[in-house]
């Protein structure tokens, strides 16, 4: 059985994604794995890891992540 999208079960298309602080992760992914359904991504105060960024990089870009690291 396959799984239904947030967009399949509300309806919804060209729906626009936006994260804030960690949730920018779980909006990264769905816009990523579904982007038929993703008109637009939108994020803030935490950017989404990647490998053009390296874990120490990835700490000191938000002071937040910075301060829970210790």
């Amino acid at each position: 059985m396959r799984a239904h999208t947030i967009a399949e079960r509300l309806g919804v298309r060209d729906a626009r994604v936006v994260g804030h602080d960690f949730g920018t992760v779980v909006a990264f992914q769905y816009a990523a794995q579904f982007p038929a359904d993703t008109a637009l991504l939108g994020y803030l105060d935490l950017p989404p890891p990647g490998p053009a960024m390296d874990a120490p990089t990835y700490r000191s870009v938000s002071w937040h992540v910075a301060f829970h690291s210790f």
